[in-house]
C-alpha cells in the first residue's frame, strides 16, 4: 500500500492523544492502589515520599534529556524509546518486593513518561501549520485530563479482579498494545504511508519552511517506506491528582 493519506496530521495527533491517555493511566496506578501497596509491603510515610520523589526527580531530568533525544533521533524513534521505557517500568512494579525496588521502578517510569511531552510538542510543530498548532497541542493535552479521569475506576476494577501486582502488568501492557497491535485498521495506513497528499502538503507549506525535498520538517519520520509513526509512539502539571501522597498518622 503506497497511497496518499488525507489529513495525516489528524491521524498522528490521534495517536499521540492515545499515548497520553495511556501515560496517565500508568502514572496513576500507584496513586489509586497506595493503600494496598503500603499494607502489603509495609511502607512508611517516609518510604512513600521517597518513592514519589524518585518519580519527580527523574521526570524533571527527562524533560531535558528526552527533548535532546527526540531532536537527535526524531519523533518516530523517540516515541518508541519513551513508551517502551515507561511500559516496561510500569510492569516491573509488579515484581517489587522492597521500598528500594519500588523507588527504582517509579523513577524509571517517570523518566520514560516525561518524554511524551517534548515528543508531542515536536510532532505538532512538524506536522501542523501555525494556525492549527494550538489546537494540536490542546488535543494531545486533553489526553492527560481524560487519562486522569478514567484511570481510577479502571485501575480499581483491575485490582479488585486480579490484585494490585497484576494491575501493574495489565496497565503496562496498554503501552505495548499501542505500539504493537495493528488491528486498528483506520490507523494502520500510517505504517505504509509514502508521502503527504498534495493539498495537505501545500496547506502546511504556507505556514512554515519546508526542507529541500519539498516536505515539512520532520515529515520523513513517517513518509519513508516501511514502519511508520504509528508503530512507535508526560510530564504535565497535575501533581495533586497524580502523586502518591503519604497517609498522615492520627
Amino acid at each position: 500500500m503506497t497511497g496518499r493519506i488525507p489529513r495525516l496530521r489528524w491521524l498522528i495527533i490521534t495517536l499521540i492523544f492515545c499515548a497520553t491517555v495511556i501515560n496517565y493511566i500508568d502514572r496513576q496506578t500507584v496513586s489509586v492502589l497506595k493503600t494496598a501497596i503500603s499494607d502489603d509491603l509495609g511502607l512508611s510515610n517516609a518510604d512513600c515520599a521517597a518513592i514519589q520523589n524518585s518519580f519527580l526527580v527523574l521526570c524533571g531530568i527527562s524533560q531535558m534529556v528526552s527533548g535532546r533525544i527526540y531532536d537527535r533521533i526524531g519523533t518516530r524513534l523517540g516515541f518508541v524509546f519513551s513508551i517502551i521505557v515507561w511500559s516496561f517500568a510500569a510492569m516491573m512494579h509488579a515484581a517489587a518486593r522492597t521500598a528500594f525496588a519500588f523507588r527504582l521502578w517509579r523513577g524509571v517510569l517517570g523518566f520514560g513518561e516525561a518524554g511524551n511531552w517534548p515528543g508531542a510538542a515536536k510532532a505538532v510543530g512538524e506536522w501542523f501549520p501555525v494556525r492549527e498548532r494550538a489546537l494540536g497541542m490542546g488535543i494531545f493535552n486533553t489526553g492527560a485530563a481524560l487519562g486522569g479521569a478514567v484511570s481510577p475506576p479502571i485501575i480499581a476494577w483491575m485490582a479488585t479482579a486480579y490484585g494490585w501486582r497484576s494491575t501493574f502488568v495489565l496497565t503496562g501492557l496498554l503501552g505495548a498494545a499501542w505500539c504493537l497491535r495493528p488491528a486498528m485498521t483506520d490507523l494502520l495506513v500510517v505504517f505504509r504511508v509514502q508521502r503527504l497528499p498534495v493539498q495537505e502538503l501545500a496547506y502546511t507549506r504556507r505556514s512554515h519552511r519546508c526542507d529541500a525535498g519539498g516536505r515539512p520538517p520532520g515529515s520523513d519520520e513517517v513518509a519513508r517506506p516501511g514502519v511508520g509513526f504509528a508503530a512507535y509512539g508526560g510530564l504535565k502539571e497535575g501533581w495533586p491528582r497524580s502523586t502518591w501522597r503519604p497517609r498522615h498518622s492520627p
